[in-house]
């Protein structure tokens, strides 16, 4: 019956106008998925999801647009397209050298996502605490925070930094504090920091003081830190070595027992007729083979067999 009203029904729909059994044939179903749309799907991230015209357009307002926010709002977009760093990179180069400073302003937060030279990157970046400096803000100033960037570089960093203050550069005061939070090597250097310390500006003099006083602050901590470091070691190892001793008693005077339960001939030891009784005969025990297995041997081959991987 269920059968007949099936087949009245295809038969129906057969008769639709435009309808055919090729057409019913050709129709996918709703679940199945060609191979080329899922490929399509699963397409790599880097795969940019903006026509290249549109792509193109919104670098040049990148680096072109006469409103700020239009800049930053692209530039954002544009660092995200991860198969087009080169021309990103080249986009960030171009606000650097821009003499419009909200331009190198902007590109300060992709100094680390750029492949751009290690001394460009710290040239810019010490660019920027410099014009920090000069509206009143200190190196600590995190908007943007370029002291990773200086990090990630510091050789070249502290290289420019002893440059500019061997040349007795501008802003000193900002570059000792550089060479503080920095490291400056201050046993290298002792010649440079003692003629700061010199200085008829007492503001340089203060934080030189102050960079020598947090070395030694610095070095204090750090060897506190080696000392507990230490300590931990060492009592780490006792605690083994406690262990192992209370490991050894344990075996030594289960071995004792298990010895005088065989002994049969009360010598203190086990022959091989006497181990030869045993669940599991201990032959290996007899290390130095005078065919005597002593409880201390015992013990020991207990031992060994207990570090064995189970």
């Amino acid at each position: 019956m269920l059968n007949r009203w099936l087949a009245a029904g295809l038969m129906g729909l057969l008769a639709l106008p435009g309808f055919s059994q090729d057409s019913l044939d050709n129709t996918p179903a709703p679940d199945a998925v060609s191979s080329d749309a899922v490929s399509s799907d699963a397409a790599s991230p880097q795969t940019p999801a903006l026509p290249s015209a549109l792509i193109d357009r919104m670098f040049e307002m990148a680096a072109n647009d006469s409103d700020r926010a239009v800049r930053r709002t692209t530039l954002e977009a544009c660092s995200k397209l991860l198969d087009q760093l080169p021309r990103f990179t080249a986009t960030i180069e171009q606000l650097l050298d821009s003499p419009d400073q909200a331009k190198r302003y902007d590109a300060i937060p992709y100094l680390s996502q750029v492949d751009l030279s290690a001394e460009q990157k710290v040239a810019a970046a010490i660019r920027h605490l410099r014009n920090q400096y000069a509206k009143g803000h200190g190196i600590d100033y995190r908007s943007p925070n370029v002291l990773v960037v200086l990090r990630q570089h510091s050789d070249v960093t502290l290289d420019t930094i002893v440059e500019h203050l061997n040349n007795h550069g501008d802003m000193p005061l900002l570059y000792l504090d550089m060479a503080d939070v920095f490291g400056l090597d201050v046993d290298k250097y002792q010649p440079l920091l003692i003629e700061y310390s010199n200085s008829q500006d007492t503001a340089v003099r203060q934080r030189v003081a102050a960079l020598l006083a947090n070395r030694l602050d610095s070095q204090i901590r750090e060897r506190e830190r080696q000392q507990k470091q230490a300590r931990l070691q060492q009592q780490a190892r006792l605690n083994e070595q406690r262990a192992q001793r209370s490991e050894a008693e344990k075996y030594l005077s289960y071995s004792q027992r298990i010895i005088s339960r065989y002994d049969a001939n009360a010598s203190g030891s086990l022959e091989q007729g006497e181990w030869d009784k045993m669940l599991m005969p201990p032959s290996a025990a007899d290390v130095n083979e005078d065919g005597k297995i002593t409880v201390e041997e015992y013990r020991d081959y207990l031992l060994e067999r207990n570090k064995r991987p189970k």
